[in-house]
Order: structure tokens, then C-alpha cells, then sequence
């Protein structure tokens, strides 16, 4: 009897030991799971940007006041990479990371930084003081990074809970505004208002197994709009030199092509032209109405349709 109770108590101390809490996650694992489960099973989402495999967020999107469908991301995987660390890999193949500390990371295989040191761009500093700014790769339009600074920190309601929230705000080097993005402790980017009037509402999501909203028509590449009209997310993005988006007609109609960069100027279009039923692709080479190359940054799709109209977004990266 003595001995059986030597032997719960040194199992009541083990997992003990092994009871790992922290503000996302209350894990109750033994020493087996533990080595099993590094990179998946374990809760690497913190706070303000949940990082899980299967995770998926779906924002509402609007152009200059007029709604242009709904963009989708999901996290498809985790992995470990070169420099040792692991992340989270996004359908669009962008693949990140968050630390105890709350700083997200992008992992960086083409040097875009010109940092030879580290493999990887900071992203956001969820732990910063209101008022601190740092060099953010966030919108990563430029190799020098732009400037993100903590503006606000509050609390407000998100699919009917009050949650905590930071309002962090990014400027390019020059001073020029690119976007306000809002987080919420619990669900990540919540909504974002960018330059040139696009902007992203989140609408649905489902983070750590748990579903937020309404997610529409889960969860697939295309966005599909009233009248037999949907559009695939770019492929490749980031991309290098060139990205291909496919798009699809159920019925005859008349389709117009758009780029613009970030801050909302038209850089390239493609005369309006109407299309029979059918699969359509559109290669763009980064390049302008003149075939100027454009330098690296953010830039935006938007396909119409008769009166429906989709906005993707596309990083390009040289």
C-alpha cells in the first residue's frame, strides 16, 4: 500500500510538472506527448496573433466603398526551417511565427532586407508600449521596412464578446500613411483600412478548432460572386517576376482587369472585354501601362464582372 502510494504521488509530481499554462493555452501532457507534439499539437499562438494548423480567416472585402467579395487565408501547415525555427505555413505559402514575447515573425529565404544576419522580418511588437514605433515588414513594401507604431490599445466587441484590441499603424519611410491594422487578443487581425480606400473585415474564422462568424463556402481559393462569377487567389504570391490569377465565367459578360499599388493609384488596366463561359488566366508582370518594372511592395487585383468586382492582394517581392 505504501509503495502504490509513492507511486501516485511521483505521477501526481511528474504531471505536475508537465502542466504547461500559458495565456492561450491549459495543456495537461505527459513527457511522451510532449516530445511528439512540438509543432503541432502545442498552442504556439499567442495573444494577439493565433497560430494554429488549420486555422482559417475569412475578411469581407470593400474598394472604395463597394463591397469586392471575400479574401480568405489559412495556415495549411507548420514546419521547421534552416535557421531552426518552426512556422506556420499560409496558403499563399508566406510562412510565420510568434514568439513568448509577443513578436511575429516572416520567415525571409531571399535576404528581402538586405540582412544577411537573420532568415527572417519582424512583423508586429504586440508587447510595445502605446507610442513605440520599430521597422515592420508587415506590409512589406520596401527592403528598408516601413514603420509601424502602437498607437492604441482598447477593448471592443468582436462576435459578441468584448476582447482586447491594438491599433497599430504603418507609415512608409517617407511618411506617407500605408494602413491602420486592428487586433483582437483572441482572433488576430480583425480589420484593416488601407491607403487608396481598400479595406478588411473579418467576418468569420475558425482558430484553435473553434469557429467565430460565419464563414462562407469553407474554405476554398476562389471567391465567388452573384451571376457565375469567381476569382482564384494569385499564384505565385509573393512572387518574384511574374503571378498568374485564374478566373471563372458561368455566363457571357464583359470583364475589366485593374492593378493598383497601395496607396490606391492605378499602376496598369486591361480594356474592358466581354468573355464567353468559361476559365480565364491573367499573367502580370510586374509592370505598368508603359511596361515600366515596378519596384517590390503591395499591389492590388481587381477583376469585374458586370457590377460584381473582387480585390486580391499580391506581394511582390525582387
Amino acid at each position: 500500500m505504501k509503495n502504490h502510494r509513492r507511486t501516485e504521488n511521483k505521477k501526481e509530481t511528474e504531471l505536475k510538472m508537465l502542466y504547461i499554462e500559458n495565456s492561450k493555452c491549459r495543456v495537461l501532457l505527459t513527457f511522451f506527448l510532449v516530445v511528439q507534439s512540438i509543432g503541432s499539437s502545442l498552442c504556439f499562438g499567442q495573444d494577439f496573433y493565433p497560430l494554429q494548423a488549420g486555422d482559417v480567416w475569412q475578411y469581407k472585402v470593400t474598394f472604395q466603398g463597394d463591397f469586392n467579395g471575400y479574401s480568405t487565408k489559412q495556415i495549411i501547415r507548420d514546419t521547421l526551417m534552416p535557421n531552426g525555427n518552426r512556422y506556420f505555413v499560409f496558403s499563399n505559402g508566406a510562412a510565420e511565427r510568434v514568439t513568448d514575447s509577443l513578436v511575429s515573425y516572416r520567415y525571409d529565404s531571399r535576404n528581402f532586407d538586405l540582412d544577411t544576419s537573420t532568415a527572417e522580418l519582424v512583423l508586429n511588437r504586440f508587447n510595445s508600449p502605446i507610442g513605440t514605433a520599430w521597422r515592420s515588414f508587415e506590409m512589406q513594401a520596401d527592403p528598408r521596412g516601413m514603420i509601424a507604431k502602437m498607437e492604441q490599445s482598447s477593448s471592443s466587441v468582436w462576435f459578441g464578446e468584448i476582447v482586447e484590441m491594438k491599433l497599430i499603424s504603418y507609415y512608409t519611410q517617407s511618411g506617407l500613411f500605408g494602413a491602420n491594422n486592428y487586433y483582437s487578443k483572441k482572433h488576430g487581425l480583425v480589420y484593416s483600412a488601407l491607403e487608396g480606400g481598400a479595406s478588411y473585415e473579418l467576418t468569420g474564422a475558425r482558430i484553435g478548432g473553434v469557429v467565430y462568424g460565419v464563414i462562407t463556402g469553407i474554405v476554398n481559393s476562389h471567391s465567388k460572386m452573384p451571376g457565375g462569377f469567381s476569382v482564384a487567389n494569385p499564384y505565385p504570391n509573393p512572387f518574384n517576376s511574374s503571378t498568374t490569377i485564374e478566373y471563372t465565367l458561368s455566363e457571357e459578360n464583359v470583364v475589366s482587369i485593374s492593378v493598383y499599388g497601395i496607396l490606391g493609384n492605378l499602376v496598369k488596366s486591361l480594356q474592358p472585354e466581354k468573355r464567353s463561359q468559361g476559365v480565364y488566366l491573367v499573367r502580370w508582370n510586374l509592370d505598368d501601362e508603359a511596361g515600366r518594372k515596378l519596384p517590390s511592395g503591395v499591389y492590388f487585383f481587381r477583376i469585374s464582372s458586370g457590377r460584381n468586382g473582387v480585390i486580391r492582394k499580391v506581394l511582390a517581392i525582387q
